[in-house]
């Protein structure tokens, strides 16, 4: 199974491309579609492409548990950017 290609781009991306996905879902204006279509938009991402594989019900996209799963993503690759202290 091929992975999403927004999390593909995420698993890949520079400290500044992590920030730019950071600011995205964290813009409370703004709802989680219009949030992926921003990060497509940001990562020249197909927009219907990257939604297929996301949390959805009955075709709407879930916003938590949307957030979430691409948050994981880019919180494990900020880690590498980051030297590992003694309180993790």
């Amino acid at each position: 199974m091929s992975k999403n290609p927004l999390v593909e781009t995420l698993e890949n991306a520079s400290e500044t491309e992590l920030d730019v996905a950071f600011a995205l879902l964290k813009y409370k204006e703004i709802g989680i579609y219009r949030k992926i279509k921003g990060l497509c938009l940001a990562f020249n991402l197909d927009f219907d492409t990257v939604i297929k594989d996301l949390p959805n019900e009955n075709g709407r996209l879930l916003d938590r548990e949307t957030r979430h799963f691409i948050h994981d993503y880019m919180l494990a690759r900020a880690k590498q950017f980051r030297p590992a202290t003694n309180n993790e």
